[in-house]
């Protein structure tokens, strides 16, 4: 039977220091991947978040019991989005930051991707980076493929005479 520390094993957190837990089920790379093809896919226009609205945050207050004026409702609103691009820039190196910011970054995103998804905030398909690139892999070997094998059908009409 395994014991607790089978369990477990040091992990890295959202900060890169080494913490005893759990093991993700996503790799470091996987997360990033996702990312990298979730950017990819919004910056084509393939995906689109829908942010809570003003109006959505102070309906949201008002349940909760916690209200908010519509001005501070909007405010925050901006600021969502504020801080969503300003994770993007981080994560594609646009604004400088350091390995472990961009780390923090793309964590952050990663999380807000799952969060956004499971509110039902996410518009389109994405597929993560290294799908993405294996998928344009293997359309260029099939366009070679493709190419040979046309030269084959015109080689074997010129050998029986068929143009």
């Amino acid at each position: 039977m395994p014991s607790d520390d089978d369990k477990t094993n040091k992990g890295v957190d959202t900060g890169g220091s080494e913490r005893k837990g759990p093991k993700s089920i996503f790799s470091e790379e996987e997360v990033r991947d996702t990312v990298k093809g979730f950017v990819l896919d919004w910056l084509r226009g393939q995906v689109k978040i829908n942010f809570p609205t003003a109006q959505e945050l102070v309906d949201k207050s008002k349940q909760e019991k916690s209200e908010i004026g519509f001005k501070e409702a909007r405010e925050q609103e901006v600021a969502n989005k504020e801080q969503f691009i300003n994770l993007i820039l981080i994560c594609s190196g646009d604004k400088p930051s350091s390995p472990e910011e961009q780390q923090k970054a793309c964590s952050a995103l990663f999380k807000s991707i799952l969060a956004c998804r499971a509110g039902e905030r996410i518009e389109g398909e994405f597929m993560d980076y290294s799908v993405q690139e294996r998928l344009g892999k293997l359309e260029q070997k099939l366009e070679v493929t493709s190419g040979q094998v046309q030269e084959l059908m015109s080689f074997h009409r010129e050998e029986m005479g068929i143009s």
